[in-house]
């Protein structure tokens, strides 16, 4: 009797579905945890250090970097003619001097523009890798006002009441407390008057008598 022979099947090519660190920028000599989910594979390899893994394994921390790093994650498995299944990925993490803030100002500015007298506005700002922020102006007694730390991504209500340029300055700290600092200058105005209000015209009187209209002339 014929024998069937049934094929072996390779296993499915790795995938890796993320491959993320935390954090993403670090000052020199600090760790940073690698994460990943991958399936379909034996063992994963981690550069640079060829750092080798099992599938089990789902993170690994990497210590002391001495500047900017991009490491590659490579997750394998064997096919049954031996050669290899590769599927990669990669990641970059950041590395500044111990001295340097890691912080990022994305954006610190009015939401509204023009700003004017007696009107609330929104003074907005987003940090990362910032703990905290501090506010403060040059007008005392909006300055009076303002709390003694906001959080990285804040939104400030204010009204002005003075039509002279008023400097606002944000620090926003890291948790080195290194601190990167930006201002910025608003001249409130006086709002526009609106404009005058016009009475349409009036039809003209005629006595209460209407012009008949004229009948053509026939030549």
């Amino acid at each position: 009797a014929d024998v069937k022979v049934t094929p072996i099947k390779d296993p499915p090519k790795p995938v890796i579905a993320s491959f993320t660190g935390s954090p993403m920028k670090i000052h020199q000599g600090e760790s940073v945890m690698l994460s990943w989910l991958a399936k379909n594979h034996d063992k994963i390899i981690i550069d640079p250090g060829n750092i080798v893994l099992s599938n089990l394994e789902q993170s690994k921390q990497v210590d002391n970097l001495s500047g900017d790093t991009t490491f590659k994650l490579r997750a394998l498995n064997i096919k049954h003619d031996k050669s290899v299944n590769i599927t990669e990925k990669e990641v970059r993490i950041r590395v500044v001097p111990a001295n340097v803030s890691l912080c990022e100002l994305d954006y610190f500015s009015f939401k509204e523009n023009p700003v004017y007298i007696g009107e609330e506005v929104h003074l907005k700002w987003n940090a990362r890798y910032a703990r905290s922020a501090k506010l403060t102006c040059s007008d005392s007694n909006i300055n009076d006002r303002l709390m003694s730390s906001y959080p990285a991504e804040g939104n400030v209500p204010i009204t002005f009441s003075v039509n002279a340029p008023i400097t606002f300055t944000l620090t926003v700290i890291d948790n080195a407390n290194l601190a990167v600092s930006k201002s910025v200058t608003i001249t409130p105005k006086y709002k526009p008057a609106p404009p005058p209000v016009v009475d349409p015209p009036k039809p003209a009187e005629t006595d209460g008598v209407t012009e008949q209209p004229k009948s053509p002339t026939n030549l």
